[in-house]
């Protein structure tokens, strides 16, 4: 699709995937606008970028200004053909999430493309039993069923998966199966690895986990309800795991998973033994009101703090989107940005002693200015926000005077050297007090590395 679009064969246009799925559950209801805070200040908003248009010739059809300027007004096309996948139906067309790891999207566009008088084709992995109880989506709302048994439930794994058991609300039951939430996160990380569907890290980025994660205990209360992204921020998830304080937050994924440990890779949208499953819609609904802190990446940080993490170049096919990240972003009240501070061919090195090297220099992250803003920096200072930025150098955070300010750095790195003498962006250093080294204990992660909560 984005060879197509790079060749101008097709429109492309992009939509926050929070404000995306709400606004069709709307549509379900015979809403055809949804209003909300997601996009204000990034490229999103038409005051700011070009929208929803993507492709150079493509107009804006989909974002506008709400009419007091204080939020934006979604207009989602309407659906005529969608397409849903579910673990089974029954006899009758009744279809079942049953067993299935997460729930995405399926719900939402089924209703809006009812709304619209579409047809709604089911792709189902078998025939089961009816269950009023556990009827997903009633067969009134069916068009037409496929029965293909080794349907997938994530990406690359069929229902009939055996890890499938420690994925779904409660635990295991099946002998055979992985009752033990220690086990199955071993089980899915070796099976990531195998599969090279989750990047291999280094120490170094083990380090920075170490120093996120320090940070996260002292910034986020017990209890608190978070969302882990994509990138090194996962390797932030594994080390509350690792060190036990994984049940100390309600961990969530915007594919519809309320609890448990949210697995990456080939599982990604899911968690061993969520509280709950529910649409992507609903989730992103609570995160409106509830999600008190995210860690995500980054491709570009700039003076202001604005994050891109949704445009890598100037060609169509470089483009990526915003998918849930502005939602996300948008809505939590704590923010950990984590990723390498250099793009290929830098590379940095954590030493034995557990000092922080760069080995080649490549170009900075943190540059005067992004090429798409997907997070607004100054709109979270407004709001009062707070806002790290964590990497291979040190920890950033983002105030109101004097914007960037470098808080701590890894023992090993020159201030001046490796960071002030390559770095685009404006990056304050103050001088009292000085950013703070960061204990090798932590860096290295081993023995006397603790973590805590604060509160």
């Amino acid at each position: 699709m984005l060879e197509a679009a790079q060749r101008r064969e097709i429109e492309l246009s992009t939509l926050p995937m929070g404000a995306m799925l709400i606004g069709y559950e709307a549509q379900g209801k015979g809403e055809w606008e949804y209003e909300s805070t997601t996009g204000l200040g990034t490229f999103l908003d038409p005051r700011i970028g070009r929208g929803s248009a993507v492709t150079p010739d493509t107009e804006n059809k989909y974002i506008e200004v709400a009419d007091d300027g204080k939020k934006l007004k979604y207009k989602l096309p309407k659906l005529d053909i969608v397409f849903v996948t579910a673990s089974y139906c029954d006899r009758e067309g009744n279809l079942y999430f049953t067993d299935a790891s997460c729930i995405n999207d399926q719900w939402p566009t089924t209703v809006a493309c009812k709304a619209n008088n579409g047809i709604v084709v089911a792709i189902v992995a078998g025939i089961t039993q009816k269950s009023e109880q556990a009827i997903a989506i009633p067969t009134s709302m069916v068009d037409h069923i496929v029965v293909h048994p080794v349907n997938e439930q994530v990406i690359f794994f069929p229902i009939s998966d055996p890890c499938r058991d420690l994925l779904v609300p409660g635990t295991g039951t099946n002998p055979n199966h992985i009752t033990n939430e220690r086990a199955a996160f071993g089980r899915h990380t070796w099976i990531n690895s195998a599969l090279k569907v989750t990047a291999v890290r280094s120490k170094a980025d083990h380090a920075v986990a170490n120093v996120a994660a320090k940070l996260f205990t002292e910034n986020v209360k017990r209890g608190s309800v978070i969302n882990i992204g994509v990138g090194l921020g996962e390797e932030l998830g594994c080390t509350l795991f690792k060190k036990g304080l994984h049940h100390e937050v309600i961990q969530t994924t915007e594919g519809g998973a309320w609890g448990g440990v949210p697995i990456p890779g080939a599982w990604f949208g899911g968690s061993i033994a969520p509280a709950r499953r529910e649409s992507g819609a609903w989730m992103f609904g609570q995160y409106k009101e509830k999600l008190d802190c995210c860690i995500l990446g980054f491709l570009e940080v700039d003076s202001e703090g604005n994050v891109n993490v949704s445009n890598r170049g100037e060609k169509t096919r470089q483009y990526i989107g915003p998918g849930g990240f502005a939602d996300i972003s948008d809505c939590a009240k704590t923010l950990f940005f984590m990723g390498a501070w250099m793009a290929p061919p830098g590379k940095v090195q954590l030493m034995k002693d557990g000092k922080m090297k760069i080995v080649k220099q490549g170009p900075v992250k943190f540059v005067e200015k992004v090429r798409e803003i997907t997070f607004s920096g100054m709109r979270a200072v407004l709001r009062g926000k707070k806002v790290f930025y964590v990497t291979h150098v040190g920890v950033f955070t983002l105030t109101p005077g004097d914007g960037l300010v470098l808080i701590a750095v890894f023992p090993g790195i020159d201030i001046d050297k490796d960071i002030m003498a390559h770095v685009k962006a404006k990056v304050t250093v103050r001088k009292d007090p000085p950013p703070d080294v960061i204990p090798t204990v932590t860096t290295i992660g081993g023995k006397g590395f603790e973590l805590a909560f604060h509160d």
